[in-house]
């Protein structure tokens, strides 16, 4: 009887520990791009947005009592891939999808951000059908009457109290001119009446963060928004009492920190993962178990108010692919697809079709790293600034023939008599390719190209741009030169200063380049949850190097010499020129100007891909031995004015082309690169 009596007595007390408790589990996206169909390439990445609303519905019916589950999304849903960048405007299919997943609040990123017919198609449009999942409260439109967002949006839970939820983004100053940024720092110490309301909740338990802003401490402190500014007036405005849990994004990674009062993660990129925070919270008025000091404490607890902590936090990421989330829900491939996530596929593949993102292009033997490893025979890099950028002629001089081949000096081939510093420039400009990492957004696969996968590669309008007559000094000057000292971060895209960021966590920037693209430590951290299960990435500030020499910063043509009295040409796209003309600017001052063209890169790319990587029996480029233009349907009516004295070719011309000669081909990639299984994950690039 007496052992009877203590099992019903641990069996209350289990029930009681049970009850008391609030159980949460959130999902979490960021940065999804426009990865809404899967990734064919890689199996472990075949899921879409129908698939995911299936999980979150699974995930629904699975809840018990006392369970509660909530779905996020901090933002930047557009240009990526062509369902959400080949749609007028740009983005407007994608978050029309967007409002038929159960997501309970998203907020905008800098993506969304940038063009002001999508800032318009947002204000007009989206915010009357996601307004109750939209949220954001430090971005305006210029015109009062279209509200592109809910400010804040709070839920009441029984027996549990307030949780109030904000959305804000970085203090982004790159945007469109459709919109105001204000830092949400000084929106949290403003008098506005929806500050005054979201913190003035009776029995407020909980503020979550959905933002589009990097969650993880750096060593740089005027890098850290968040840890330095925004954390502190959060804080002021709970007195420090209420915990916060801040679901964030921009940074592409895999992270997370789990503390008592304060939670922070990160979910990747590209919906290659879903991220899964749980946590208890106790029920307001009663005690945890812990505090009672006896069996009939615990059953009868005082009156006091619940603790503000949150309980036994972990966090864990799905990957994006069907088997998981099969897996995760307990169903199989008859039993998981919902009839609203049905609908929703049904949406993409018919929308995939329309837009003629299948559409082969062209086929490739080789997969072409589009990772940070910017040298080597198999790199992107390398097929840019070695391959397809000397070949095209978009800053031609007065006087050069229509039909003449581009110049194809290159620093590596200047011979021995030219090396000299003494030497006279022979009257020819050199030119000098060069392409960042920002550029280039993913990999290139062996097999079959389609078009979608020359635009997830190059989402972007990029055009030619160059800077032309350069001193052979000034160039030195340039690639000797530390890229943070010369441009000043502040004064350049938040895209390349969060390149720069990135870089600079590399443990050795000599290094990088020569190393698998695996190496950094956010990868290092990510194949460790991935092979051993575990819910925790490692925490820790990034440890930033002193210097990034432009010549490690970007992928040159060749950089093995420089001859001071060479005048070269530096030729790249609209993204990474700017930033060579800022650090020029800083030792020459108004001595060099940017010359720009309308011929967009990804243009280029397309054609490339069909002329030099044929399907079939002929894919041999080594045999083209034949002229070969790029269409005039590519090139017709590009006008390029004459910028900063240098005339340029006018409108009609037929400006960009390759030239005919034998393409150096690579031999068959080693047989480990033959699809991404033995790759790790898809970490390419520092988002913009």
């Amino acid at each position: 009887m007496y052992f009877l009596s203590n099992i019903v007595a641990f069996l209350l007390i289990k029930q009681f520990a049970c009850e008391q408790y609030i159980s949460f589990t959130f999902l979490h996206t960021n940065d999804i791009h426009g990865w809404i169909n899967g990734d064919r390439h890689q199996k472990e990445r075949d899921a879409d947005l129908g698939d995911y609303q299936s999980l979150i519905e699974h995930f629904k019916t699975n809840q018990k009592e006392n369970e509660k589950l909530f779905v996020f999304d901090s933002g930047d849903w557009t240009q990526g891939t062509g369902l959400s960048d080949l749609t007028k405007p740009a983005g407007a299919f994608i978050l029309d999808v967007a409002k038929n997943i159960s997501i309970d609040v998203m907020t905008m990123g800098n993506h969304e951000l940038y063009e002001n017919d999508l800032i318009d198609h947002i204000g007009v449009n989206v915010s009357s059908f996601l307004s109750e999942k939209y949220v954001n409260g430090n971005v305006k439109h210029i015109n009062a009457s279209l509200q592109m967002s809910k400010n804040y949006k709070f839920y009441s839970i029984e027996d549990f109290g307030n949780i109030t939820v904000l959305g804000f983004i970085y203090n982004f100053r790159d945007h469109g001119d459709h919109v105001t940024i204000t830092p949400f720092n000084e929106v949290l110490y403003s008098n506005e009446d929806w500050v005054q309301e979201a913190f003035g909740l009776q029995n407020l338990r909980l503020i979550v963060c959905v933002a589009h802003l990097i969650p993880e401490d750096t060593e740089k402190p005027e890098e850290d928004e968040w840890e330095q500014k925004i954390l502190p007036a959060l804080k002021e405005r709970t007195q420090g009492n209420i915990p916060i849990i801040l679901l964030g994004g921009h940074n592409h990674v895999l992270y997370n920190s789990t503390k008592e009062k304060l939670v922070k993660m990160e979910s990747h990129c590209y919906f290659n993962e879903v991220g899964v925070l749980t946590f208890q919270m106790e029920k307001l008025s009663q005690n945890s178990p812990s505090s009672a000091s006896s069996f009939s404490d615990a059953l009868n607890p005082p009156a006091n108010a619940a603790s503000s902590i949150i309980h036994s936090p972990q966090i864990r990421f799905i990957h994006t692919s069907r088997a998981d989330f099969q897996k995760e829900t307990h169903t199989n491939s008859s039993t998981f697809v919902t009839q609203n996530g049905q609908s929703i596929k049904d949406a993409i593949a018919a929308k995939a079709k329309e837009l003629g993102v299948s559409d082969v292009i062209g086929c490739a033997a080789d997969f072409w790293n589009g990772s940070y490893k910017y040298h080597g025979e198999h790199s992107l890099f390398s097929l840019y600034v070695d391959e397809m950028y000397p070949q095209m002629a978009p800053f031609k001089r007065n006087g050069d023939s229509s039909e003449a081949k581009p110049k194809k000096t290159r620093l590596g081939n200047v011979k021995a008599e030219k090396e000299n510093s003494s030497s006279k420039n022979n009257g020819q400009n050199a030119v000098l390719y060069f392409i960042n990492s920002g550029s280039i957004r993913n990999h290139l696969y062996a097999g079959e190209i389609q078009y979608e996968d020359l635009l997830s590669v190059e989402p972007f309008v990029n055009t030619f741009s160059a800077i032309l007559d350069v001193d052979g000094e000034d160039v030195q000057k340039l690639m000797d030169g530390d890229v943070e000292k010369l441009t000043n971060p502040d004064e350049l895209p938040a895209a390349i200063r969060k390149e720069l960021l990135l870089k600079q966590s590399w443990p050795n920037v000599n290094e990088m380049f020569e190393m698998p693209f695996e190496r950094s430590e956010y990868e290092q951290n990510h194949q460790k949850v991935l092979q051993n299960g575990a819910n925790k990435v490692k925490e820790g500030k990034r440890k930033l190097s002193n210097t990034t020499p432009f010549k490690e910063y970007f992928a040159y043509s060749n950089t093995t010499m420089v001859n001071k009295n060479q005048k070269y040409d530096l030729v790249s796209n609209s993204y990474a020129l700017p930033v060579a003309f800022k650090a020029l600017n800083k030792f020459a001052p108004n001595k060099y100007s940017i010359s720009t063209s309308d011929i967009i890169t990804r243009d280029v790319l397309k054609q490339y891909v069909s002329m030099y990587m044929k399907c079939g029996s002929n894919n041999d480029p080594k045999t083209k031995d034949t002229p070969n233009k790029l269409s005039a349907a590519a090139t017709a009516g590009i006008i390029v004015g004459a910028v900063g004295g240098t005339a340029l070719i006018g409108a009609g011309s037929t400006v960009a082309y390759f030239t005919a000669r034998k393409r150096k081909r690579y031999q068959t990639i080693d047989s480990k690169y033959s699809s991404m299984d033995n790759l790790s994950d898809k970490y390419v690039n520092a988002p913009r």
